[in-house]
């Protein structure tokens, strides 16, 4: 009798398993949708610390054999990608800020269309899925 509960037991294990993966699966579409099945979010794996990300350092701005900007500054630990803004008025106005390129190297990122007769700002952060990294410093860019 313990053997077939034990059995039964390992049974609805299984499938609870497996709604749950479904729960999860259906939860990239609508994030309600485990709690609308019953599954507590409290239950689910949380990761054990947040990874932080450090300021981009070492930021530089070069120029190509075609005139281009190019950026270059060191990589961030545990970055999967970065953005570049660039200000072409005053940099302590937020509102003059605009995002200008996303990479995800830090090399040799070219900056094509600027308009070179403007004097440009760039700034740069360290992005890790939803999470970003605080801002480099403003630097400006040569108009040479």
């Amino acid at each position: 009798m313990a053997k077939a509960c034990e059995e039964d037991r390992l049974e609805v294990c299984k499938h609870i398993a497996q709604y749950r993966g479904i729960a999860k699966a259906c939860s990239i579409v609508n994030p309600k949708v485990p709690a609308m099945l019953g599954f507590d979010s409290a239950t689910e794996k949380t990761p054990s610390a947040a990874i932080i990300l450090a300021e981009v350092r070492d930021v530089r701005v070069t120029y190509n054999n075609f005139g281009q900007p190019v950026v270059s500054f060191a990589k961030v630990q545990n970055a999967k990608g970065y953005q570049i803004w660039i200000s072409d008025g005053d940099p302590s106005i937020e509102s003059n800020w605009r995002l200008y390129e996303s990479a995800t190297v830090c090399k040799g990122i070219v900056i094509p269309g600027l308009n070179r007769a403007l004097f440009h700002w760039l700034k740069v952060r360290a992005l890790r899925g939803k999470q970003a990294g605080p801002w480099s410093a403003a630097i400006s860019i040569p108009n040479s």
